[in-house]
């Protein structure tokens, strides 16, 4: 059995909407804060870290810078005082050595006057013409050229002396920081020149820097590469780009190749108006932030999932109750809950809730046992009505179709009627051939089996759905012959089979039945037939003369039926066939009284005087009108006759079966079974026909008495409520109480209680009323 859950559903969207998704809602807040705040951080330690390196680049500049003001103010190392000798030279060159050793950037410094060809350094003093026999020899640079910039000083410059030769956007190899000597700003008369390797450099950004995987360069105010630095074997696909760009404030850019991102970083020296620029792989470069967003997001799922799984346990708590109710209301076999107890106040809405739903299921579930009983009998009551032809009218029909619950869309309707030979236990064997056909299926066919209304035989009604095939009777044969020995299996004794002929329409159902009766009374006088169709009979009539055999057939068993309808419309059939004849009198009068004989015959089977006055008088008759109306008077006689004897017999049978009812109802065995074997019909049958006579279930009805005599011991006697209960033929104590609540609206114990308080109520008003004064 499934539940359809939508109230689980609806509390666990409810709760996902006050937890999960709130969580989410702030996680994924958190999440982007989070990471614009880290990346900025990021962004931030970066151009902190290059500004750090362009911060120690000035200050290591203005180092040189203050080295070179000391040397030019030093009159050791002045133009004058070393042109006096070769000693003064060497202190000069001593006292060169020592500057040089303030700086760890100078790779060389040399001391230069303009129109001396000697140069000073903290090496040596050399001449011009030697001086390129001892520095760099190993490097192809422009000695001349060298020379001509330093007298062309005026103002401090960095220029590059040794360029690298293997790539041109690689850092140069060997930096210059030329320093003028002049005594104004347009006069000059030398130079201070320190040399500083490119490595000095590196080392000195790569100590800030740290590690990282990108490349870092210098660049001057012209743009030109000063130094650089790479690490990794990632190459940089953006670096012509972003070094030929022009930068403004500290800031981080990001430029795109074949599909990799890179970040590069920019900053500027407000001193010397260099350019310091680092270029990393933007997943290097926000590895970190990576690293914290897969972190975040771990945490916002586990998070969610936290949440969605409160949702989860807080939904299920909630509709544990209800999950609770439901299998309780859903299940025949779980026992009710205990009553509430209002005076502790410990129930609670939910509880309240349940205990009432399950009140409105036990009324629910006895109104529907009432209304599948009524729709039992109500379609019992159909087919009777129909087979016996009394339903009055069309909407008559309608009316008890729809209370049925059936549809009637068939292309032809037929009867088939089922009886086996008279026994002693012939109601028993009926009502196993019942049984056994109710869930006979044929494909193409719909079967309702009732049980006939005069006759102790069963009628199986057949609807055609599909349209009469070119193989319909063999079709309807082998129906038959299903029919036959499913009731033989079931009966154990050879059965009798009766086929009617199709009618268009369910309402002609009872000239279809009226057939199948006829032919089955016709198969019980041929004892070597089992199975007969009712056209067999009138082919195996003799057709010497024209004779209406069918429409006599039809007349004879409708009297016996007591369809008085039926009846009437043969009557008036036979005659008018007999009078649209082109035949002699003589022949006529012959037709005419042997069908006067053949009604008279069937009346007297019925009754052998009861209608002699009515016999006597349609054999007089002298015109064919006079024939057709003493002949309706007859059948209108005979018919109701046959209706009395039926009254009769159902009076006296209702009063056989009150009375066992009445004498056995306390008994725990006590049944429908029971009853229907001592009286001799099907339980079906008595189900029916006691509904019928006295308006209410059989089961209603025993239960009633038996109520009647519980409600009566419970306030006259003493004794406990399970013997009383025993007494009355139950025999579980629970169920009949939840039956007994669902009748009176309490239990046996609070009926006991309240009829003795108000007995006691009355006793006292009376005593009260006798002391009174007259």
């Amino acid at each position: 059995m499934q539940i359809k859950r939508s109230l689980f559903y609806r509390y666990l969207l409810s709760y996902l909407l006050i937890t999960a998704v709130p969580l989410l809602i702030l996680g994924t807040v958190f999440y982007q804060k989070s990471i614009a705040s880290l990346r900025h951080e990021v962004e931030n330690a970066n151009i902190g870290k290059l500004t750090q390196v362009k911060n120690i680049v000035d200050q290591r500049m203005q180092e040189l810078s203050h080295l070179a003001f000391r040397i030019s103010q030093d009159n050791r190392l002045s133009r004058f005082y070393l042109g006096k000798g070769e000693y003064e030279a060497i202190e000069a060159v001593e006292e060169l050595r020592k500057y040089k050793a303030n700086s760890m950037l100078i790779d060389h410094l040399f001391l230069t006057f303009q129109g001396d060809d000697s140069i000073y350094s903290s090496a040596g003093k050399f001449s011009r013409s030697s001086f390129h026999s001892y520095f760099y020899t190993n490097e192809e640079w422009n000695r001349e050229r060298f020379f001509e910039e330093v007298n062309r000083l005026t103002r401090p410059t960095v220029k590059v002396l040794i360029d690298s030769q293997s790539d041109a956007l690689e850092p140069p190899r060997v930096l210059g920081y030329m320093y003028p000597l002049s005594t104004s700003p347009q006069k000059t008369y030398g130079a201070v020149i320190f040399t500083i390797e490119q490595k000095m450099l590196y080392g000195l950004m790569g100590d800030v820097l740290g590690d990282f995987h990108g490349e870092a360069y210098m660049l001057d105010e012209e743009g030109r590469m000063l130094a650089g630095m790479r690490r990794g074997d990632k190459t940089i696909s953006v670096r012509e780009e972003a070094l030929s760009a022009d930068y403004g404030e500290p800031s981080v850019y990001r430029l795109n190749s074949a599909g990799e991102s890179f970040s590069v970083v920019t900053v500027r020296s407000e001193t010397s108006d260099w350019q310091f620029m680092t270029i990393i792989p933007t997943r290097e470069f926000l590895g970190r932030v990576s690293e914290t967003r897969t972190l975040i997001l771990i945490i916002i799922c586990i998070v969610a999932l936290l949440g969605a799984g409160t949702a989860v346990f807080f939904a299920s708590n909630h509709y544990r109750p209800f999950k609770k109710w439901i299998r309780l209301l859903q299940s025949e076999s779980i026992e009710p809950p205990a009553p509430p107890d209002n005076r502790t106040g410990r129930e609670n809405e939910l509880e309240l809730i349940g205990h009432t739903a399950y009140s409105a299921l036990e009324s629910y579930r006895a109104l529907r046992e009432k209304v599948l009983s009524q729709r039992d009998w109500l379609r019992e009551q159909l087919f009777v009505r129909l087979l016996s032809g009394k339903v009055r009218d069309e909407t008559e029909h309608e009316e008890l179709t729809r209370a049925a619950e059936l549809q009637f869309v068939g292309h032809a309707y037929r009867v088939l009627a089922v009886a086996i030979e008279p026994q002693a236990d012939g109601w028993s064997r009926l009502g196993r051939i019942y049984s056994a056909l109710k869930p006979l299926a044929v494909p193409g066919y719909k079967l309702y089996v009732v049980e006939a209304p005069d006759e102790d035989a069963l009628a199986v009604i057949v609807e055609e759905e599909e349209g009469d095939p070119a193989d319909g009777r063999e079709k309807l044969l082998r129906i038959g012959e299903t029919i036959r020995e499913t009731a033989r299996k079931a009966a154990e004794t050879e059965p009798y089979v009766g086929i009617g002929e199709p009618c268009a329409t369910i309402d002609r159902l009872h000239r279809s039945y009226a057939e199948a009766s006829a032919a089955l009374a016709y198969v019980r006088l041929k004892k070597e037939l089992r199975l007969c169709r009712f056209e067999e009979i009138v082919e195996g009539e003799t057709k010497e003369f024209w004779y209406p055999v069918d429409e006599q057939i039809l007349f004879t068993q409708s009297l016996k039926q007591g369809n008085q309808t039926l009846a009437l419309e043969n009557a008036e059939a036979i005659v008018g066939r007999i009078a649209s004849q082109a035949t002699s009198l003589l022949m006529l009068r012959y037709i005419c009284f042997d069908i006067i004989n053949s009604t008279a015959k069937t009346a007297q089977e019925i009754h052998r005087t009861a209608f002699a006055e009515q016999i006597n008088s349609l054999m007089s008759f002298a015109t064919i009108d006079q024939l057709k109306t003493r002949l309706a008077d007859l059948t209108v006689k005979v018919c109701g006759y046959v209706d009395g004897l039926k009254a009769s017999r159902n009076s006296e049978l209702l009063g056989k079966m009150l009375k066992i009812v009445h004498e056995r109802s306390m008994d725990p065995m006590f049944s429908l079974e029971g009853v229907a074997d001592q009286v001799r019909v099907t339980p079906s049958y008595l189900s029916k026909f006691f509904k019928e006579q006295i308006g209410t279930t059989f089961s209603e009805y025993v239960t009633n008495l038996r109520m009647t005599e519980i409600k009566r011991q419970l306030v006259e006697s003493d004794k406990p409520i399970k013997e009383i209960v025993e007494s009355s033929g139950y025999a579980d104590l629970s169920s009949f109480v939840r039956k007994f609540k669902a009748i009176e609206g309490v239990t046996p114990g609070q009926y006991r209680k309240l009829y003795a308080e108000a007995e006691q109520t009355e006793q006292t008003r009376r005593a009260d009323m006798d002391g009174k004064p007259q």
